[in-house]
């Protein structure tokens, strides 16, 4: 590994349509352990910006090779992504078959020293499948990967499509946009010669077919049922609203409004940063009214949102915030342990020898977590000795003794909406 580097890591939050700045400490491995046509990979471990307690969260770093390496092309890897996942959070919606997916948060890291520029990302341990390309070649029998991109299609009102699609488990990573009119998302945006490819070797599944999505190779050739034309009018009437025009409605212009937002960021607040950071004031991150209500948000090192569903199940699967990936965080005397009150009104319990629920009424010995600090991350410590898990494929248990990165989380104060 690299010497500890500083810098300036940039996530855009397509829930809120900001780009969100922090201050980070970096290792890169001094050679790449993979590469591609364009690009090679490191692994790279990030630490807490003030902290020096030696825990990290292990990484990618991705850095463009030198015979095509262009500034623009690392925030048009980091848009594109986040453009994915806010079609990844509509879809999510709809979850056909109770089936999710999401999109690895993906940076741009700024090295202070010597101003180079990465994307970077979680690591993603599993087995990697790729399902589908950007000429249309399917790769996998997988169906889930296939419904996403037909859906980005239509969600999208037919502008642009998701392909490219891979990843491990339904965690997904460099994905390719093809628009309409073929500008933006990057160097492989093919246009509508990369739409038709997709539509072309398309075959409609039974998830389409659950998202109400038409075939594309039958449109105009068959007479809409009452069945489809109800779904293509409450689809109609989903596409009017304003939460989703501000979500789902990506041209070509906004993305590159939001690309000058961030090109603005890099330029115009560093100095304010570094000037912050000399006086030993690192910027906020939680909100005082939500501080003194309690109301936390639990993410896992993998970018997704701990919940707690209606029938009693948790899952850290969500990939935004919303009230049931809220909870009330009761602190148990004066130590670290505390009970965590979801939505449901019920409390999260780790059952000996069994997983994660939230169906508990009162609090007792299972109900209670040991809060163990470390960085700018926490683990959760039960009455077992064990700590809570989160698996890469969404699932949650507390089968560990020892604290790595999948027992790793950060804890957010959050209002409550």
């Amino acid at each position: 590994m690299s010497k500890l580097q500083s810098g300036f890591k940039f996530t855009y939050d397509p829930q809120n349509s900001k780009w969100v700045r922090e201050r980070v400490r970096v290792q890169l491995a001094k050679n790449p352990f993979a590469q591609g046509g364009m690009r090679v990979v490191y692994r790279m471990r990030e630490f807490d910006p003030v902290v020096n307690d030696g825990e990290y969260v292990e990484s990618v770093a991705k850095k463009f090779k030198p015979d095509c390496e262009e500034k623009q092309y690392y925030y048009d890897e980091a848009m594109t992504q986040m453009v994915c996942e806010s079609y990844a959070q509509e879809f999510n919606r709809r979850r056909p078959e109770n089936q999710y997916i999401g999109f690895l948060p993906v940076s741009v890291l700024r090295i202070d020293e010597d101003k180079t520029l990465y994307n970077t990302e979680p690591y993603l341990r599993g087995e990697y499948l790729k399902h589908n390309d950007n000429s249309g070649h399917v790769d996998t029998q997988e169906l889930l990967p296939q419904a996403f991109s037909h859906f980005s299609y239509e969600a999208s009102n037919q502008t642009l499509i998701v392909v490219d699609i891979q990843g491990v488990g339904n965690y997904y990573t460099d994905p390719q946009i093809h628009s309409f009119n073929g500008e933006g998302f990057g160097l492989g945006n093919l246009g509508q010669s990369g739409i038709r490819k997709f539509l072309q070797s398309h075959k409609c599944n039974r998830l389409c077919k659950a998202l109400g999505l038409r075939d594309p190779k039958k449109k105009g050739a068959n007479k809409e049922t009452d069945e489809e034309m109800a779904k293509r009018l409450q689809e109609e009437e989903l596409r009017n609203t304003p939460e989703y025009q501000q979500k789902c409605n990506w041209t070509s212009q906004r993305y590159t409004q939001e690309i000058n937002g961030l090109k603005e960021s890099l330029a115009g607040a560093l100095n304010k940063e570094f000037a912050a950071l000399k006086h030993n004031s690192p910027p906020k991150k939680m909100n005082s009214r939500s501080q003194a209500n309690n109301i936390v948000i639990i993410r896992s090192t993998h970018g997704m949102f701990v919940r707690a569903l209606h029938d009693g199940s948790v899952r850290c699967d969500s990939p935004e915030a919303k009230e049931w990936e809220m909870f009330k965080m009761i602190q148990l005397g004066h130590n670290d342990k505390v009970a965590f009150l979801s939505h449901h009104g019920t409390y999260l319990c780790a059952e000996k020898g069994k997983g994660v629920i939230c169906n508990r009424r009162q609090v007792g010995a299972w109900e209670t977590f040991e809060i163990h600090k470390s960085g700018y991350t926490v683990s959760f410590r039960t009455a077992h000795g064990s700590y809570l898990t989160a698996q890469s494929d969404g699932s949650l248990n507390h089968h560990a003794g020892n604290v790595g990165d999948s027992e790793r989380f950060s804890l957010t104060y959050a209002q409550k909406r």
